[in-house]
């Protein structure tokens, strides 16, 4: 007999590409993913699990290897649920100025009562510019 399913993952994913991005934090070239999106608990605050962040990048330049992200409530990255962590930028195996950073997380978020469940991915390179080509942030409801 089948055992129960005790876990659901869900990935939110954003496929706007974000251009230039450089070696500090610019409140402009954010990601956003709302992580209640299509399901039907949607009025419901978010307290969760965050599993895995993968973030794909194109246009690799002037030296980048390191890939810094943050995670917040807010557009403008003051309001922070994890912080700065840092990543290296894994490159194709045939095309150098392509390539991603995966992040395991597994970290329980709240959005707060009234807040959404709608975090910002905020980037920044150790050197260079990338391209940030798309985000996936992958959660699990338990």
């Amino acid at each position: 007999m089948p055992s129960r399913i005790k876990a659901y993952f869900h990935p939110s994913r954003n496929a706007t590409p974000v251009a230039a991005v450089g070696t500090a934090f610019d409140a402009a070239k954010n990601h956003p993913h709302e992580l209640y999106q299509g399901l039907p608990f949607a009025q419901t605050p978010f307290i969760e699990r965050i599993e895995t962040i993968e973030v794909q990048l194109s246009s690799i330049a002037g030296g980048a290897t390191k890939l810094t992200m943050r995670m917040s409530r807010d557009a403008a990255g003051d309001e922070v649920v994890i912080p700065d962590v840092e990543g290296t930028i894994a490159t194709g195996i045939t095309t150098a100025t392509k390539g991603a950073v995966v992040y395991t997380a597994q970290i329980p978020i709240d959005a707060g009562a009234g807040a959404g469940s709608t975090f910002y991915l905020h980037f920044k390179t150790d050197a260079g510019t990338v391209t940030v080509d798309g985000s996936t942030i992958t959660w699990v409801e338990s």
